[in-house]
């Protein structure tokens, strides 16, 4: 019996994560366990101008929609890079303007045993400027954190 049954991988687009979603695939394989490829999009903060509402501004909801679609269009042309097997694939696209706390809660609500990341190799001067969406998982995760390099 494998320890591992559901895996989720986060993906940004950027060749490391690129790398990472190829790691957890690999392990899914080995432990014949299910994986889920996460992206969160954000909202969209139109610039404001003087005395200008953006609330209700229909082009917002628009946006939104189209970079939901456009990210559901890269976890879907990734997954054809993979040389599937027995490995059940799910995607999922989150919206939340907090990375880490959309990563976590849909690992909580998709019953993760291991959440898998890249790690950017930032310096610890960088991160304290730019903060890490990896380390803000690993110190918030009640569930194993597996962090590529």
């Amino acid at each position: 019996m494998s320890v591992f049954k559901q895996i989720m991988v986060s993906f940004d687009g950027t060749p490391f994560s690129h790398q990472a979603v190829q790691k957890a695939f690999e392990l899914a394989q080995l432990t014949n366990a299910e994986l889920t490829i996460a992206t969160v999009v954000g909202s969209y903060v139109p610039v404001i101008f003087d005395g200008y509402n953006y609330t209700n501004d229909p082009d917002r909801e628009k946006v939104e929609q189209t970079w939901i679609q456009e990210a559901h269009a890269a976890i879907d042309r990734l997954i054809k890079t993979l040389k599937i097997t027995h490995v059940k694939i799910h995607p999922k696209v989150v919206k939340s303007d907090d990375v880490a706390h959309g990563l976590l809660k849909l690992a909580i609500k998709s019953h993760v045993d291991l959440m898998v990341m890249a790690s950017h190799g930032r310096g610890p001067f960088q991160r304290l400027i730019l903060g890490s969406e990896t380390q803000k998982v690993l110190t918030h995760s009640k569930i194993p954190v597996l962090v590529m390099r």
